[in-house]
């Protein structure tokens, strides 16, 4: 009996050995299309941690295909914002009224405020006097944002529009000048 043991046993471990050592093709199964909402799909274990038999072959991926970058959506880029209003400043706050006055020969600081606040343009700002007898208005800086108003108020005039226009946008306002 001891030795009918002895032989099954031996039996057990050859046929273990023969079963991890005799190299056997891979089957390669196709994955599920659709999986339920608590079944995830099987990982494939990464090279370093692959389980080396000896006879066995390499793992073979289910398809050789190159993968297609997907391209990323198209991003939409807003219009350019546009000039919507031009206002004219004296000591950096708008004129009342759009009306304001000086004395003759006195020179008068204003400046323009372009909204909304921060907008690009490339549209030049102009300064203009509706009659250069009553002021005369020249840029300050290269930028045309300031600009200094001469008043001179010669003979019966003493009134004229100012205009500002940065594209076809505008602002005026009315100069008066006082006799001193």
């Amino acid at each position: 009996m001891i030795i009918g043991f002895l032989i099954l046993a031996v039996l057990v471990v050859a046929a273990g050995v023969l079963l991890f050592t005799t190299p056997r093709e891979e089957e390669v199964n196709e994955p599920e299309t659709e999986l339920s909402d608590t079944e995830s799909p099987a990982e494939l274990p990464d090279e370093e941690s692959n389980i080396s038999i000896s006879g066995a072959g390499p793992l073979v991926p289910a398809s050789t295909e190159p993968v297609e970058d997907e391209e990323p959506p198209e991003t939409t880029t807003p219009p350019p914002r546009k000039v919507e209003s031009v206002v004219i400043l004296f000591a950096k706050a708008p004129i009342a009224d759009n009306d304001f006055s000086t004395n003759v020969g006195d020179k008068t600081p204003l400046t323009v405020r372009i909204e909304p606040a921060g907008v690009e343009f490339d549209d030049e700002i102009i300064w203009e006097s509706s009659d250069r007898s009553v002021f005369e208005v020249v840029k300050d800086n290269t930028d045309g944002t300031s600009a200094m108003v001469t008043s001179i108020g010669s003979g019966s005039a003493r009134m004229a529009t100012l205009t500002v226009t940065v594209g076809d946008i505008k602002a005026e306002c009315i100069v008066r000048i006082r006799a001193s």
